[in-house]
């Protein structure tokens, strides 16, 4: 009895514990640069991009002042998204763009954009189409995208409202997806779309008028009649394998396409020229992930099935649980790590599965190579967050690591349990010493973990307004932490458990460049994208960690990565190392330039001055 009143006690305080909240102050402005006054205004935090359970949505609303102003309460330390909107008047819908990665303690801008029209769309299906077909909206909303089914009346729907300037649209056929397009909903933007078309095919310029007729009509979505696939997955031995799974390949959710009967083979219908990945995956419990590329597919839709040979894998499974005895259920884990596709490459990002656990807390992952490192994670809900942060005052990142990365694919992990996961606490001060405001964090597992040279997905998180923040992780789970702010960065090597560390941001990070062209005339516009930091001494530990940063920099939005020149052509860049080079593009519409620029060019404090020669360097 003593048991089950603990246990219970430890439920109602999960269940009850809400994390802090900080307040943020706001302006929303109209096109003429006037206070928007009684805009709705929404504030949207999601844990993971993938998850859309309301468990790890945090949505604010608010409305605007008479001097167009707001101010609300954001859970401490977490990002937002930001947007204000209106209601529909004389058919137009007004809002702002999206603000990305606001935290409290920040002031937010919003600028009302170009209005929306609320758009209609016509379903047009090939005469061969067989089934019935649903029509899906995938507005997107920053983090992530919503799914709405759309009613269709006459063959013709309308498309949800968005921030963004287009809607994704997706017709379905027994909840698989064999057609995906595109559909603008403002103007501006569907003008910029067409005359790029036509320029790129060396066709005229088109009409602005002419292309208002056309988005004013309802656009026509011609659907062929999809093309069923099928693929008979076996082992090594030539053995069939009912119940894998084939699922879309690609960094968006993944969706699934079929599952194998007792046969091994998978069935799944696509819709030729339908914009959805060329690529799908396919996952066995004792046989390692395969990849099935788009000649696969087209082998797979004559004659008999194609056989597809897994070798032989690893299954990760174990038990998550809240504390003891307590089970985990319906807990949203991700498991990330290196995979060889059989196009001869070792990507990560790729590999990142998102699953639950089961109503007990168990979880079964199918396909993992051995030989490949993988590590695991899990994705905490805001009340989990206030229950593990303790008397601590920073806030808790929203994923924790459960399993320290490991270069071996263990078939066993036995009891996780949230309870025992250990705390980093960090502290990030300013360049001067002082308060440092929001700073984002980027933690990458240390080669010494065991994992080679396997590139692996990052984990990214934010401090508060005082630059705090706890990390959670299971003992062992060594790691570099970068911490980027807008005038610097640092970095260190930590363990949990390991007492507060306290992180400087150092000036000589930030790379200040001023973009001109030949004739030494600043440029403003021209966005300055690190696509890789260049080869150079940083000391032992920097040596080692530099190939992995440099693998995450080629595929991730870090901090400071990405900078648009203003009107005097300067841009600021903030790297993870300082002193180290850098592979540059700089770009502005179809013009392009890409270089290396040495670390030593950098002098901090003082711009290094470019010159912009389109298609050069």
């Amino acid at each position: 009895m003593r048991r089950l009143t603990i246990l219970g006690c430890l439920l109602a305080t999960l269940s009850a514990q809400e994390p802090p909240r900080e307040g943020i102050f706001g302006e929303v402005r109209t096109v003429d640069g006037k206070p928007w006054v009684g805009a709705a205004i929404t504030l949207l935090h999601v844990a993971h991009p993938a998850l859309i359970d309301e468990r790890f949505v945090d949505r604010v609303t608010t409305t605007t002042d008479e001097r167009g102003r707001f101010r609300a309460q954001l859970l401490t330390g977490m990002t937002y998204v930001v947007w204000a909107h209106g209601p529909v008047v004389d058919g137009m819908w007004r809002s702002s763009a999206l603000v990305r990665d606001v935290a409290a303690g920040v002031p937010v801008l919003l600028q009302e954009a170009d209005p929306q029209q609320p758009r209609r769309v016509r379903l047009q299906l090939d005469p061969g189409w067989r089934g019935t077909a649903a029509v899906v909206a995938l507005p997107h909303f920053g983090p992530f995208t919503l799914r709405e089914e759309l009613r269709l009346e006459q063959g013709e729907a309308v498309l949800p409202l968005s921030p963004e300037s287009s809607v994704t649209v997706q017709v379905e056929l027994d909840g698989v997806p064999v057609y995906r397009s595109f559909v603008s909903t403002r103007f501006a933007a569907f003008v910029t779309r067409r005359k790029r078309v036509a320029s790129e095919n060396g066709q005229p310029e088109p009409d602005e008028t002419e292309l208002r007729r056309e988005f004013e009509r309802p656009q026509v979505l011609a659907v062929a009649a999809p093309v069923e696939h099928r693929i008979r997955l076996v082992d090594s031995k030539q053995r069939p394998l009912p119940g894998a799974r084939v699922v879309e390949d690609g960094r968006e959710p993944r969706r699934l396409l079929g599952i194998a009967d007792q046969d091994g083979v998978v069935r799944w219908v696509h819709a030729p020229e339908a914009r959805l990945p060329n690529r799908a995956l396919a996952f066995a419990v004792d046989c390692a992930e395969t990849e099935i590329g788009n000649s696969d597919w087209v082998e797979a839709t004559l004659g008999e099935p194609k056989d597809k040979a897994m070798a032989v894998g690893t299954a990760v499974r174990g038990r998550l649980l809240v504390g003891d005895g307590v089970p985990a259920a319906a807990q949203p884990l991700l498991l990330e790590g290196s995979i060889a596709l059989a196009s001869g490459g070792t990507f990560f990002g790729v590999d990142a599965r998102l699953f639950t656990t089961s109503a007990d807390g168990t979880f079964e992952v199918p396909g993992r190579i051995a030989s490949h490192s993988y590590y695991l994670t899990t994705v905490l809900t805001p009340p989990q967050r206030a229950l593990l942060a303790g008397p601590s005052k920073a806030p808790v990142a929203a994923v924790a690591l459960l399993v320290p990365p490991s270069g071996e694919a263990p078939a066993d992990l036995g009891e996780l349990r949230l309870d025992r996961l250990r705390p980093l606490d960090l502290q990030v001060v300013g360049v001067d010493g002082g308060i440092s405001g929001p700073v984002a964090i980027v933690v990458i597992p240390h080669p010494r973990a065991g994992l080679g040279d396997a590139p692996h997905e990052p984990l990214a998180a934010r401090t508060d307004r005082h630059g705090r923040l706890r990390l959670l992780a299971t003992a062992g789970a060594e790691c570099a932490v970068w911490a980027m702010g807008q005038n610097g960065a640092a970095w260190a090597i930590v363990k949990p458990g390991d007492k507060e560390r306290r992180l400087q941001l150092d000036a000589a990070h930030a790379l200040a460049l001023q973009v001109v062209d030949p004739d030494g005339k600043p440029l403003t516009g021209i966005t300055v994208h690190v696509v890789t930091p260049a080869g150079s001494p940083v000391g032992d530990e920097g040596k080692a960690l530099l190939p992995r940063v440099r693998d995450a920099f080629m595929v991730h939005g870090f901090p400071g990565k990405q900078v648009v020149t203003d009107a005097q052509g300067l841009g600021q860049l903030v790297m993870p190392f300082a002193g180290v080079g850098i592979d540059v593009v700089f770009y502005r519409g179809r013009e392009s330039m890409r270089i290396t620029l040495s670390g030593a060019a950098f002098t901090p404090g003082q711009p290094t001055r470019v010159e912009f020669v389109p298609n050069g360097g």
